[in-house]
């Protein structure tokens, strides 16, 4: 940590002791970093007896509702005006409720991010692109408020922080996120539990989504490009939500020989589809996921593009081949 980011977090900490009043979001269409986090600064406030809210606008998808504290979430934005708005994992404000954007219920706000960014947004933020999740930053913060919210919270932070390095299976696990991982687990955090209940309970509804998103498999550049499609169609017929669909786009990933992987999620039939972009390292997507107008990390990203699904191949394909052409 910079000593400018140092006093960034300070002052970030230093306002939620002296303030009151906090109503605290993630971003629509939430992951396991986007609740984990959510809940944990829950969690920190409880610790300085703080009134909050916490609230997303698509609430609490059902693979996240054994978090402590995923009851108190809310999918409803509160009538009145808070002192503070807490965004947490929200790069850009096109990934927030519109009323939110618009200023509406709050006086000022507070980011806290792990994403690259060109426009960094807020009246006051902490933004870290190094950091493995926005959970690890909620941890940093925590240790800046110098307070012990105990195993509800470590709970919380774990599995932000396991969601959102895949496992521990991505390129930003290191010795530093391990550490922390291994403190939450002393403070409370059950491994074992939190892996059962993200990993090893898929719902059948996801498991008939793999099948049909492999048909749809296509491999690219001599194999170091895979690409899966989800149709609309499709999860209709399996019962699928889009929550079904989190992670898929590692299969392809996991493919031998394979650097660059997105899946194609169609959202509005024919004219609209959201992809997902992941890449083994040393290889960028984001710069793929930039040129259509999204963002993300270099190994993981994503963008929405607007079109027919030939339209949106025909664009997205070369750029994904050129991002996983070989290393020199």
């Amino acid at each position: 940590m910079s000593p400018e980011q140092d006093a960034q977090l300070r002052q970030i900490a230093d306002t939620l002791r002296s303030d009151d009043g906090f109503l605290v979001a993630s971003h629509h269409g939430p992951d396991g970093d986007a609740i984990g986090s959510l809940l944990a600064v829950g969690k920190l406030l409880d610790c300085l007896g703080k009134r909050y809210c916490l609230f997303n606008t698509d609430g609490v998808p059902d693979q996240y509702r054994f978090l402590p504290g995923s009851d108190q979430v809310t999918d409803r934005l509160p009538g009145e005006c808070w002192n503070w708005l807490i965004l947490l994992d929200v790069a850009t404000p096109d990934r927030i409720d519109e009323a939110l954007r618009q200023g509406q219920h709050y006086a000022r706000s507070i980011v806290l991010d792990h994403h690259l960014t060109e426009r960094p947004f807020g009246d006051l933020a902490y933004v870290d692109a190094g950091a493995a999740a926005t959970g690890e930053i909620v941890v940093r913060l925590r240790a800046a408020l110098a307070v012990d919210p105990g195993p509800d919270f470590a709970t919380c932070a774990y599995a932000a922080i396991f969601a959102d390095t895949g496992s521990f299976q991505f390129s930003n696990t290191n010795d530093r996120v391990l550490r922390i991982a291994a403190e939450l687990a002393a403070q409370g955090a059950d491994p074992a539990a939190i892996a059962d209940a993200l990993v090893a309970s898929q719902s059948l509804a996801r498991v008939r989504m793999m099948e049909r998103a492999l048909h749809n498999l296509e491999i690219l550049a001599d194999g170091r490009v895979a690409t899966i499609s989800v149709f609309l169609d499709d999860m209709q017929a399996v019962g699928a939500t889009r929550y079904d669909l989190e992670g898929l786009v590692n299969l392809p990933r996991s493919i031998a020989g394979v650097r660059v992987a997105a899946q194609l999620r169609e959202v509005i039939p024919g004219q609209e589809y959201r992809i997902s972009l992941r890449s083994k390292v040393g290889y960028d997507v984001e710069a793929v996921a930039r040129k259509f107008g999204g963002g993300g990390h270099r190994q993981a990203a994503g963008c929405t593009i607007r079109g027919s699904y030939e339209a949106v191949c025909a664009a997205l394909y070369p750029e994904l081949e050129r991002a996983a052409e070989p290393r020199q």
